[in-house]
């Protein structure tokens, strides 16, 4: 009988663990000195987008990696997806980011998005944003703001979240994992629509509330997460639901010229994205290799995924 409530209590206890990191982005920019989303679902519109962020630079980041972070986006401009952001109406979501504000700036931009999609129509947008250094989460014709306490200093690297909960019709904001505010909304209902990500802008009225300062990790889930998971975000932890590789993925050589060994028989396929984020192609690996040959010289990332389409891990490669 002991033996069996050990056990018991083991296999619960595994399960809390595995809820807690039952999750993983659908999206996620890490801005490693590139615009790609590492979770190979989005790319960024380097093309048709005339507001696209024209002379930011990549700076340290939150966690001290060189060329880790964005910096530099114009007061009308702001990073676009292709794709659109498919969770909308009342749907679970979280977004999750990583930002400094720049020293002395509260006079020219009072408002300053951070992320947003939906359109300019009532409870059909999603934002996290900062006005006078507080953070609020709007959903357009209603938000709800950080009190005092919840105010940014410029020049320190702050992690910030808004989560909305389908279950409660509530959405927490948070600042280095502590809840800063929360808000029920009643007989309000999100009616958010299918639209672009836009990273470092909310269009608002005027198109104008560009972030001054810097960003970095910006990740979306379908999901509310919990506390713990913010937790677990603010302190350096990873929340996943990939499939777990038998063994890490190694790949060579690297620099390649033309044929580049995928080490691990469980790659099915690679998407190659250039550093600016734009998809290229989607690459079977045949015998353990992948043909570069016709890529030009530059640096590309790519994103390994097994034979369910499952995300495995994504890797800098230079083409020689």
């Amino acid at each position: 009988m002991k033996k069996i409530t050990l056990l018991l209590i083991a296999t619960l206890v595994v399960m809390t663990a595995g809820n807690l990191s039952a999750q993983a982005p659908i999206a996620h920019f890490k801005f490693d000195g590139n615009l790609v989303d590492f979770r190979g679902n989005f790319t960024i519109n380097t093309t048709t987008n005339t507001n696209h962020p024209a002379s930011f630079t990549y700076v340290t980041g939150h966690d001290g990696t060189l060329n880790g972070a964005v910096m530099g986006i114009g007061v009308s401009e702001y990073f676009e997806t292709n794709e659109n952001v498919n969770i909308t109406g009342a749907a679970d979501r979280t977004v999750s980011a990583w930002i400094k504000t720049s020293a002395g700036t509260n006079g020219t931009r009072t408002q300053r998005g951070i992320v947003k999609w939906g359109n300019e129509a009532a409870q059909q947008k999603f934002t996290l944003m900062l006005i006078n250094n507080r953070l609020r989460n709007e959903i357009q014709t209603g938000g709800v703001s950080a009190p005092a306490n919840g105010t940014l200093i410029n020049g320190v690297w702050r992690h910030v979240a808004a989560v909305y909960d389908n279950a409660t019709n509530t959405s927490t904001v948070y600042m280095d994992g502590v809840e800063v505010v929360d808000k029920a909304w009643g007989a309000t209902t999100l009616v958010t629509v299918a639209a672009p990500l836009w990273i470092g802008n909310d269009s608002g009225n005027s198109g104008e509330r560009g972030f001054e300062g810097a960003i970095d990790d910006v990740e979306i889930y379908s999901a509310a997460l919990t506390l713990a998971q913010i937790q677990t975000l603010f302190t350096g932890g990873t929340l996943s639901n990939k499939k777990v590789s038998s063994t890490s993925v190694k790949v060579y050589p690297n620099p390649v010229q033309d044929q580049l060994v995928i080490d691990n028989d469980e790659v099915a396929t690679v998407e190659i994205c250039d550093i600016m984020g734009r998809k290229l192609s989607t690459n079977t690996v045949i015998n353990g290799r992948l043909s570069l040959g016709n890529l030009s010289k530059g640096i590309y990332v790519l994103t390994c995924k097994d034979d369910q389409d499952n995300y495995m891990t994504s890797i800098e490669v230079i083409k020689e």
